[in-house]
């Protein structure tokens, strides 16, 4: 047997490890061991064995994540490195070529024999000469020897450009890959805005993982000064300093003593989680980046996938008001329409429409209202050019000639539609307030609001509260008039009942004794008051003016909270009774009545499954549509005569040519019904 100092080889440590985990996992999975730990489960609370479970998945993912890691870098780069094979051969430089041609042709260069030569010779070229015809055997030997020469140029001009291939792939391979950024930048967005809706799911379950979490945190006050110096044994030094001081300086901080003792300094406070479930915060951590960086991505999906969409339906809005109203030329839009008078901008924009299709509509239009309005007025407005000869373009370069080039009014107007969009101004709140919960953890409770928006059942009761926006603001501004009416009235004559008694040795505390006071109070006090301001006040009885006190108590509580209070409950309701009427007639209107006839299916039904057959072949929505894309896109001059009939009605938006209340069916309604003969 060996000593001790010998080697032991590699075979024996290698059997002790695998002795000593085979018998750690019999340990762990022994029975008295695992009815152990069914026994503290059991005892554990619900809250500790939910946590219990996020550790064990923690340790799981853990456990998982180092496996993966190490397969991938064990196994995966074997096979990588069989994969690649042999490196590869080094290209042959031009010396070497050119040495390899030489020695080719001295190996091909041999003594020219002349008896082979004249045995080699043609006999048609010597019965030839014989004959004397041998000066057209040379002509057609000498076209023969152009075209060979010919043929051995092109090849040499093919094996030149092969060559030139050679050398220019040599060199890309050995010098630094290209990296076009904007190719896959253009990926990374396309790849954004069609996985909007799943990145917008999954930031709202990071989001609910989060605030799960911070159940979990607790307030807890730092220990004093005081008790920290007890603490720290160091109360005999204080006691020898404090008798060091000189008498006629003891007075004053005795007196600073009982100033303060009145005064109690509230501990401070601070949150944080127990020591037990210490991993949460870096779990919390950890979230919330994923969660400003999903945040971050819906904002671009969104940027990339409706904004195009948004500004395509405003362009096509301007676009049908300016040709079939005539609004920003004859008319203009309203003093409350904001939108109108911002669009009025782009109207004069040369590079105006972009995304809508119709780019001959400011065209049509000059034309259209050139007899009313002067020609180079509306060209001015329209922002075309008054000459029928483009202007010729600079031959300017350069970042200023780049500048001047932009069309900054569109661009200006663009950057307007794209921040008031509501959803698009949700996003970049979404996003700040994930930033911010990177600092302070509680801003991610306000992501939770993102389920009444994402679920259209939910997505009402927000709609209902906008709804009636206007009238909702122009009330709750009434109700602050009356209530500053109200305030004024009892700064004037009956402060006496705002006074309310403090505790002993304190201040009465005067509600209504300076008006800003008094106005704040009754906003808050009084408006919340089920009975009105008088029951946050003292009673009028036996004072002077008691009957005019309870009079002006009624009156608060009559038209603030009975009348104005109930008008913007109202209002709030009524919308909602309001929307969800909408919605539901235009579900029963789809599925009762065909779109494009408006036949009911009462009608339709007489005939087994007639209503379905109906919507689904005779007048299918999507074949119209199509219909209409076809004229789009077809020359005018190719349009037979109901195609031209049907665009020319479209060119004016005019649907008359939807069989409203018509089909075959209803036409031919006796040879069905089998009453023809």
């Amino acid at each position: 047997m060996p000593g001790d100092d010998e080697p032991r080889g590699i075979i024996a440590p290698l059997k002790e490890n695998i002795a000593f985990g085979v018998e750690t996992a019999t340990k762990l999975l022994s029975p008295a061991n695992i009815s152990a730990g069914i026994a503290q489960v059991q005892k554990m609370t619900a809250l500790e064995k939910v946590l219990g479970l996020f550790t064990v998945l923690f340790y799981i993912v853990y456990g998982i994540g180092l496996a993966t890691l190490w397969l991938n870098t064990k196994v995966g780069g074997t096979v990588l490195h069989l994969m690649r094979g042999k490196p590869k051969e080094e290209p042959k430089t031009e010396e070497d070529t050119s040495a390899t041609q030489k020695k080719a042709k001295t190996a091909e260069e041999v003594e020219i024999d002349p008896l082979a030569v004249v045995a080699s010779q043609d006999p048609s070229s010597a019965f030839a000469s014989s004959m004397g015809v041998s000066e057209n055997l040379e002509q057609i030997a000498k076209e023969k020897a152009e075209k060979e020469e010919l043929a051995a140029q092109v090849e040499a001009a093919m094996l030149a450009a092969d060559e030139a291939k050679k050398k220019k792939a040599a060199s890309t391979a050995g010098a630094a890959p290209s990296f076009d950024i904007g190719k896959y930048m253009k990926k990374l967005t396309s790849f954004l805005a069609r996985n909007f809706f799943q990145i917008k799911f999954f930031a709202l379950v990071i989001a609910f993982l989060i605030n799960f979490m911070l159940l979990f945190y607790k307030v807890s006050q730092i220990e004093s000064d005081e008790e920290g110096a007890e603490d720290d044994g160091m109360g005999d030094i204080a006691a020898e300093l404090a008798d060091d001081e000189p008498a006629e300086e003891a007075g004053d901080p005795g007196e600073d003593a009982e100033d303060d003792g009145g005064e109690e300094e509230d501990p401070e406070e601070y949150i944080h989680v127990e020591q037990q479930f210490w991993y949460l915060e870096r779990c919390i951590n950890i979230l919330g980046m994923i969660h400003c960086l999903f945040s971050l991505c819906m904002l671009i999906a969104y940027y990339n996938l409706k904004i195009p969409l948004a500004i395509f339906k405003r362009e096509k809005q301007v676009s049908r008001k300016m040709e079939f109203d005539g609004i920003y030329i004859a008319e203009q839009p309203e003093d409350d329409d904001l939108n109108g008078h911002w669009d009025k901008m782009v109207i004069s924009a040369k590079s105006f429409p972009v995304n809508y299709w119709d780019k001959f509509v400011k065209k049509r239009v000059r034309e259209k209202y050139s007899e009313t309005f002067e020609f180079d007025a509306l060209s001015e407005i329209l922002g075309m050019d008054k000459s029928a000869i483009p202007a010729d373009p600079s031959s300017e370069t350069g970042i200023i000639a780049t500048l001047k080039n932009v069309d900054w009014r569109y661009q200006t107007w663009q950057i307007g539609v794209t921040v008031t969009d509501s959803t698009f101004l949700y996003l970049i709140f979404y996003f700040v307030f994930s930033v911010l919960g990177n600092f302070n953890y509680f801003f991610f409770a306000a992501h939770l609001i993102d389920v009444a928006i994402g679920v259209p059942a939910l997505r009402i009761i927000l709609q209902a509260i906008t709804y009636n926006g206007k009238e909702l603001v122009l009330t709750v501004g009434l109700l602050s008039i009356v209530c500053y009416i109200y305030t004024v009235l009892a700064f004037n004559f009956f402060r006496e009942f705002y006074v309310a008694e403090g505790e002993e040795g304190e201040d009465p505390d005067q509600k209504c004794h300076d008006v800003f006071t008094c106005f704040v109070f009754h906003l808050y006090q009084g408006v919340r008051a089920g009975g009105g301001i008088g029951d946050v006040i003292e009673p009028p009885d036996g004072a002077d003016n008691e009957y005019v006190r309870i009079l002006f108590d009624f009156s608060f509580f009559l038209f603030i909270t009975l009348i104005l209070l109930a008008i913007i409950q109202g209002f709030i309701i009524d919308a909602f009774g309001a929307l969800r009427d909408q919605l539901q007639g235009v579900e029963d209107e789809l599925a009762g009545n065909c779109f494009i006839c408006s036949i009911s299916s009462d009608y339709l039904d007489q005939i087994p499954h007639g209503f379905d057959t109906h919507v689904q072949k005779e007048h299918n929505l999507a074949n119209y549509l199509f219909f209409l894309m076809y004229l789009i896109n077809k020359d005018e001059s190719d349009y037979t005569g109901q195609e031209t009939f049907v665009w020319n009605m479209y060119q004016e938006r005019c649907w008359d040519f939807f069989p409203a209340g018509d089909c075959f069916r209803k036409q031919y309604e006796s040879e069905l019904g089998g009453g023809g003969g």
